[in-house]
């Protein structure tokens, strides 16, 4: 009459068995139906639903009131959902999904959708739900629901005319609402049935005095005799059949107005489920029945739905509990995905077309995914799923694949990524690798690709911000595992650069996302920017007919007064020293002395500055006795230095600093600085972390780890509250009221980052702001901001690891030596002795700086050249180009004594 037959015509009627057709001609296998009055759902095995014949109400799930005969195509909102089981009352449907997820579409006027209200719903929506509740069995009468919970409780809601709900009253209910009799009564229901207008259900007492002892309720309407209680009566409340002593039920059914109950039958009720995998499954498959195994790869890797059902954590105890899943859980059980790619991989040895079979299903899948609905969070397991596929891997035979399944994350709602984020910062690091190592190496082959499809390497880009994002707060990956080197050879640095510079963000750019970026190429953004913002000072100052260049001249003994009077002028304001100029090309002189700054000038009067910025004659910085870090001194910074030269205030030579500290990283030079990892933080704008702390106080950092490990009990008897002793015996609140919230169990978290805060940041407020003022009136440049903290550090004062076999290696000989002259093998036996001070010392001599630079010592162009034969002349380092003059000594004792006598007497 309306098409619920499913054989495409409402004129004729069926009086025998004919077979259902999808619109295509195939005869999909269907596992479970579902009959309405007038319509039909059937799921299949492959986890599609298909829905036909009346739909006035929407209760086909359709997105519209049309009806159809025939099953033409599957509930596209329910594309990617696991749906277990489908019940259909006179014009509703409701569904139920594996993870106990329920979801309703039709009439409404009742309330029977569970939404709250009366409203139509013309696609299948999701029950929200005030609490967690997870589903396992589902019922539906002509206008009222019953689903039973993974705890035995029973929800119910929908009309109520008869008391069919079970609340004890005939008022309808708009939202699913828990039948509080078997609480009450201590009983756990086993399985639901409904009629049209009255309700069956199974127990067991969970009691002490009956416990496991069956029983079968009913309630609603009675005026058939269907609730089985020897009368027609209706009841609200349910009531207990009576039945033979010994009895037992095994299974119930209801009919419109009649009821069926089982006693006596061994054996559960079954029922077909769609194809899904669990664990073990796959390894016993390939043992018993591979035709099987063929037959269901097939099936699940090809269906969202299917492989959203599968490799589920059944582990009640377990916090990712499938039946669990949100916005933060996702129910999957990865070590039970990845075990059976192994013995899928197993098998290919010997079943070398199983791989195939894998990689044509995957491959449809994802081809399809784009165009699929993710609305509930059990539909994105599929991406945590697939990227597990051995042949993800295989980049070169796969890259269509590859680039179907990035376009379908990047086209996912805002919503969705933001729960597949928090999916992948759930990942252990070996998982969460696995994702990076799949996209990484699909960017690396777009990257290698003679011609650079920008649209595809974007949306690559964005997942792995997406995946950056989520093993950042998990920190399961470390960060220089995204950078992807190959990019340096690849794209044109200096001009994503200056698009970058200029867009604001208006077209895509790599430096939008530094995690890509390693050491070196930041090194050569930092470079490309200074020189941009050189060669823009030089042009200015040209056309103002003033020096093209920032010329510091400074007396030896004195460069800490000559250089701090000289910057003190930019930042008074006074005429001609603009704060742009500080940006040309630096220049030094030193009174009294020949010499072309060819930057080994530069690298010395930075070096003598920073040994009197940290003098105790300025007393501007301590070093604190457990770590010997170089931190702010106590004294009062109100007031300048009585025993310094510099008289200007100490807020005024903290800026000073900071300005020193951003003109040596915009100049390419070194400093020997031995501040803890905060002070970088601090001015990079990141929160203090307890890491922080332990490195710069180890014995405190480690009592707070202790603290936050401790048990309730133990931290409640440790009698601590939101303060802390100042130096001057006062105590500090953390926060307001500080001094009378009691450190607990709930919120030492926040009483450890607080504590942090205060002794890294807010004690030293008024110095580490100034410092950080000065350092961005120097390196106000947006590349700057695309360093972490570890990286400012590392630029700012080099790497501490002194390799000298690497420089061995780049070394060049020029002027006659080359790497088998014997006094060119006594030098590098001699500085491969020494200890890690003398090399310091060493490289001091060589280059200007102690340290290496970020890269390590192969980075350093260095050289050794022949000056002449065996003499009494020291060696001559040339800091400008790091050359070393070296005579020709006759043994290599000359060599050893001429060497450290040229090392501890460099300076000057």
């Amino acid at each position: 009459e309306s098409g619920e037959l499913g054989i495409g015509s409402t004129d004729l009627s069926s009086d025998k068995p004919r077979a259902i057709h999808i619109k295509d001609g195939n005869s999909p296998k269907f596992v479970k139906v579902a009959c309405g009055d007038r319509f039909t759902y059937a799921i299949c095995e492959d986890g599609k639903v298909f829905s036909w014949g009346l739909n006035w109400n929407g209760q086909l799930g359709r997105g519209d009131f049309l009806g159809v005969t025939i099953p033409d195509s599957p509930i596209l909102s329910l594309a990617c959902h696991a749906i277990k089981a489908i019940t259909c009352g006179q014009s509703h449907s409701l569904f139920l999904t594996v993870s106990g997820f329920l979801y309703s579409c039709g009439s409404n006027n009742f309330g029977q959708l569970g939404h709250g209200d009366d409203v139509k719903r013309v696609r299948p929506t999701l029950i929200e739900m005030q609490r967690p509740v997870s589903f396992c069995e589902i019922s539906s009468g002509c206008f009222h629901n019953l689903a039973r919970d993974s705890e035995g409780n029973v929800y119910s809601w929908g009309s109520n005319s008869h008391g069919q709900l079970g609340h004890g009253n005939e008022t309808s209910a708009s939202s699913p609402t828990r039948i509080e009799f078997f609480v009450q009564q201590k009983l756990k229901v086993l399985e639901l049935a409904t009629g049209s207008r009255h309700s069956i259900a199974t127990t067991e007492s969970i009691g002490e005095d009956f416990k496991g002892l069956r029983a079968i309720y009913t309630w609603g309407c009675g005026a058939s005799g269907q609730l089985g209680h020897g009368n027609t009566k209706s009841l609200c409340t349910p009531q207990a059949i009576k039945a033979e002593q010994g009895n037992i039920p095994t299974f119930i059914s209801c009919g419109s107005e009649f009821t069926l109950v089982g006693f006596n039958n061994e054996g559960e009720r079954g029922g077909s489920e769609i194809s899904a995998f669990s664990a073990g499954e796959i390894e016993n498959l390939g043992k018993t029945n591979l035709s099987l195994l063929y037959h269901k790869i097939q099936v699940v890797f090809m269906s969202a739905s299917c492989l959203n059902a599968s490799f589920l954590d059944v582990d009640p105890q377990s916090p990712n509990y499938h039946r669990l899943t949100n916005q933060f859980i996702s129910g999957v059980h990865m070590p039970t995905v990845r075990q059976s790619f192994i013995h899928l991989v197993q098998l290919y040895e010997k079943n070398t077309s199983l791989m195939n079979v894998l990689a044509n299903s995957t491959g449809k899948l994802v081809q399809n995914l784009g165009n699929l609905p993710f609305s509930h969070p059990s539909t994105l397991r599929v991406f945590l799923i697939l990227v597990e596929v051995p042949w993800m891997l295989q980049v070169a035979q796969f890259n269509v694949v590859l680039e179907q399944l990035t376009r379908a994350i990047v086209g996912l709602s805002s919503t969705a990524k933001q729960i597949l984020k928090n999916f992948w910062m759930k990942l252990s690091p070996e998982y969460a690798g696995r994702v990076l190592q799949v996209f990484k190496g699909y960017l690396e082959y777009l990257l290698s690709s003679s011609i650079l499809d920008r649209t595809i390497i974007s949306s690559v880009v964005l997942v792995m911000d997406i995946l950056h994002q989520a093993t950042h707060e998990s920190k399961s990956v470390s960060h220089e595992k995204f950078a992807v080197p190959v990019l340096l050879q690849r794209i044109n640095l200096q001009q994503d650069f200056e698009n970058w510079r200029e867009s604001a963000g208006r077209v895509f750019s790599f430096c939008d996302y530094p995690f890509l970026f390693d050491s070196t190429a930041k090194q050569k953004l930092l470079g490309i920017e200074a020189s941009l913002q050189m060669r823009e000072q030089v042009l200015r100052a040209i056309l103002q007919r003033t020096s093209p260049c920032l010329e510091l001249v400074v007396h030896r003994e004195r460069v800490f007064d000559d250089v701090m009077n000289e910057l003190v002028n930019y930042i008074s304001g006074l005429d001609g020293f603009p704060i742009c100029a500080l940006k040309k090309p630096l220049v030094v002189k030193f009174r009294g002395e020949d010499g072309v700054d060819d930057g080994g000038l530069k690298r010395e009067l930075f070096y003598l500055l920073t040994e009197k910025i940290f003098d105790k004659e300025h007393d501007l910085f301590q070093l604190t006795p457990e770590t010997y870090f170089s931190w702010f001194s106590d004294i009062d910074h109100s007031q300048p230095h009585s025993a310094a030269s510099i008289t200007f205030p100490r807020e005024t030579q903290y800026k000073l600093v900071g300005m020193v500290i951003g003109m040596a990283i915009y100049n390419h030079v070194l400093l020997n600085l031995h501040f803890p990892n905060a002070l970088y933080r601090a001015l990079m704008d990141k929160e203090m972390r307890l890491k922080d702390l332990v490195q710069f106080q180890p014995s405190v950092g480690k009592g707070l780890q202790q603290l936050m490990d401790m048990s309730d009990k133990d931290i409640e008897d440790c009698d601590l509250f939101f303060d802390i002793p100042t130096k001057n015996g006062k105590l500090h609140e953390l926060c307001p009221n500080g001094s009378n919230i009691r450190v607990s169990k709930t919120n030492v978290a926040l009483y450890v980052q607080l504590y942090c805060q205060y002794v890294l940041y807010d004690s030293v407020k008024l110095q580490l702001t100034a410092l950080k003022e000065g350092f961005w009136l120097t390196s106000n440049g947006k590349a700057m901001k695309l360093l972490r903290a570890e990286e400012l550090e590392l630029f700012a004062c080099g790497s501490p690891k002194l390799d000298f076999h690497a420089l061995q290696r780049v070394t060049k000989y020029i002027n006659g030596y080359t790497d088998k002259t014997p006094v060119i093998n006594w030098f590098w036996e001699e500085v491969h002795g020494y200890s890690y001070e003398q090399k310091r010392n060493f490289m001091l001599f060589v280059t200007g700086a102690p340290r290496a630079p970020m890269q390590g010592l192969s980075h350093i162009p260095f050289a050794i050249q022949k000056s002449g034969p065996h003499s009494d002349r020291l060696p001559v380092a040339h800091t400008c180009y790091n050359i070393l003059d070296l005579p020709e000594y006759a043994s290599r004792k000359d060599l050893s004594e001429k060497l450290l006598i040229a090392i501890n007497n460099s300076q000057g």
